[in-house]
């Protein structure tokens, strides 16, 4: 049971993030929206560090942290300028990325991979209206997919401590970005003026990432991320009924087909190992 909750926290908190990335950088710049998330995040993560474990600096985190700095510009910028339910179901690219990457071979694994690629080209059909955020995020979740393979084999401490390194490290890069490029001012004013989507964001996004790495060696690369996918459909589903955002049937059918495709990539592994915790 502590395995399935911890799966059913971290769609929770993905699904949230998503949603409050997109209130929170509406209308403003990618590398404000970042740090705001991100730097909020690594407070949270240094902060539980010193509370509960051992901080430490953790050299390994360095080169994750660089790939992760790029896809989290992208990430945050495809939200902040796309509607929740167009940009939400491309971040599942990442999972057919790893099931290529690593297969699990088995008949459900395949299934799922097919599903994914109806999906994706059920939602290439759709009439374009505005695809640079949907090229955004499918560049983040290539990203995505090499942090996450640097990801398993630097993760064998304390993950609080890596998840606050890895932050800390992001939040640094991004602070000199947004330095040379003199946009200090409008990180002040965006959590100024939208502070309860900053708290949300940097709460919804610290929380997401701690799980991932306390479930990085439990669950395959391709499984894990095929959980990640299911937010992506609650997502979409609440872009479109609370944000109002106009969706069309095939998008929607899309985002079904990915999440079934998840399912049966998440069935593949746990089907035939049970949900050990």
């Amino acid at each position: 049971m502590g395995l399935l909750c911890l799966m059913a926290f971290r769609v929770c908190c993905l699904s949230s993030e998503r949603v409050f990335f997109h209130l929170l950088g509406s209308k403003q710049r990618g590398l404000s929206t970042t740090l705001v998330a991100f730097g909020g995040g690594a407070a949270l993560l240094w902060a539980a560090a010193w509370a509960f474990s051992q901080p430490m600096m953790i050299v390994g985190a360095l080169l994750p942290s660089l790939i992760y700095t790029l896809h989290f510009i992208l990430y945050v910028t495809a939200f902040s300028q796309g509607e929740v339910n167009s940009v939400s179901p491309w971040t599942n690219l990442s999972v057919l990325l790893l099931f290529l990457w690593s297969p699990t071979g088995g008949i459900w694994g395949w299934l799922g991979l097919a599903a994914f690629a109806v999906a994706i080209w059920l939602m290439l059909e759709r009439p374009a209206r505005n695809w640079r955020p949907v090229l955004t995020v499918a560049a983040a979740s290539a990203l995505l997919t090499v942090g996450r393979i640097l990801d398993l084999g630097q993760v064998h401490g304390p993950v609080l401590v890596y998840a606050a390194n890895i932050y800390g490290w992001v939040s640094l890069w991004t602070l000199i970005l947004i330095l040379v490029k003199g946009q200090a001012g409008d990180v002040l004013r965006l959590v100024s003026q939208r502070p309860q989507w900053s708290i949300l964001s940097a709460t919804s996004n610290a929380a997401s990432y701690l799980t991932l790495v306390w479930l990085i060696h439990r669950l395959p690369l391709s499984a894990l991320e095929a959980l990640s996918s299911l937010s992506a459909l609650i997502a979409a589903l609440v872009g479109s009924f609370w944000l109002l955002e106009p969706v069309s049937r095939r998008k929607m059918m899309a985002s079904w087909l990915m999440s079934a495709g998840a399912v049966a990539l998440l069935w593949d592994h746990l089907g035939g190992n049970g949900f050990q915790d």
